[in-house]
């Protein structure tokens, strides 16, 4: 039986990432090719060191906005893993060959790939935020929720 709230928050999570990743990229092309008298990286360094939300919470409590990438992944991967469950994937039939041999297995497959490319961009924007990187990470999160759109 399909659990509703937690298919809700995942796609609410993935509208998020999506966002997310566009607003890094809006941010590093416009420092990269309108503000020519700004270095890019250090200030996409500034920007991720920025607290999230900006206002409505104790400054204690926000998270920088870098951080709010790794907490969409985590919570997105949890909430996946909640969801497989709830379409009767089991432990077990991850171990199968036959379950990665069939379609949701491969689609599958490719979702988990994805989130761990996702990851190794993220990282990488983390430490070093560029204009590449930051299209990279948006490229990713498009095909991932292509991904996602296949499992349903």
């Amino acid at each position: 039986m399909p659990s509703y709230p937690i298919i809700y928050l995942h796609v609410v999570a993935a509208v998020v990432l999506c966002g997310y990743a566009l607003f890094w990229v809006v941010m590093a092309f416009a420092l990269r090719y309108h503000a020519a008298d700004m270095d890019a990286e250090s200030t996409l360094s500034l920007i991720g060191a920025s607290r999230w939300p900006p206002f409505l919470l104790p400054r204690a409590v926000r998270v920088p906005i870098l951080g709010l990438g790794w907490l969409l992944v985590l919570f997105m991967v949890v909430s996946g893993a909640v969801l497989m469950s709830t379409r009767g994937v089991a432990a077990a039939q991850l171990l199968s060959p036959a379950f990665w041999s069939e379609r949701f297995g491969a689609v599958l497959a490719v979702k988990a790939a994805l989130v761990v490319l996702f990851a190794i961009v993220h990282a990488r924007l983390s430490v070093r935020p560029s204009p590449g990187t930051a299209l990279t990470a948006a490229i990713v999160v498009v095909a991932l929720i292509c991904a996602s759109a296949l499992l349903v």
